[in-house]
């Protein structure tokens, strides 16, 4: 059993860094668009004339920067406390042990999944809101 158990295992942990790299990922295409919202922003505030347009865009980019702060924070689960593995490190059983880290493992692959479709649409709609965003300074820069 011991064999089969570390296969699952190393299943697991192959799976724990695939979720963590692409979250990394998303984490960067978050950050990159937050900055250029944030560039975009000052931009606008500096030169911007006030009018429906102009407050309309801003919103559209504050908003897109909400959503780049979701898709970067909260960050990802890391797995069982040191009081856990302490525990099952004793146990009697070194397959109770394995078995009861597995199944911790288990919890923070589905809670890092799950925080990783959240992340993935916050940056949907990051991008989506930048795209509006693009549109609007657009209409704004036809009109001067």
């Amino acid at each position: 059993m011991t064999s089969r158990l570390d296969h699952l295992l190393a299943e697991v942990d192959r799976q724990l860094g695939d979720v963590r790299e692409q979250s990394a990922a998303l984490a960067g295409r978050a950050g990159l668009l937050l900055a250029a919202g944030l560039v975009g922003a000052v931009v606008l505030a500096a030169a911007g004339d006030g009018g429906a347009v102009a407050v309309l865009l801003l919103v559209v980019l504050v908003l897109a920067m909400v959503a780049g702060v979701g898709a970067v924070v909260p960050a990802l689960a890391v797995g069982p406390g040191a009081g856990a593995l302490k525990a099952w490190a004793v146990d009697d059983s070194a397959e109770d042990g394995l078995a009861a880290l597995y199944a911790a493992k288990l919890l923070v692959l589905e809670a890092n999944r799950r925080r990783l479709v959240f992340a993935s649409f916050a940056v949907y709609g990051q991008a989506a809101a930048a795209l509006v965003a693009t549109v609007l300074a657009l209409v704004l820069a036809a009109r001067r």
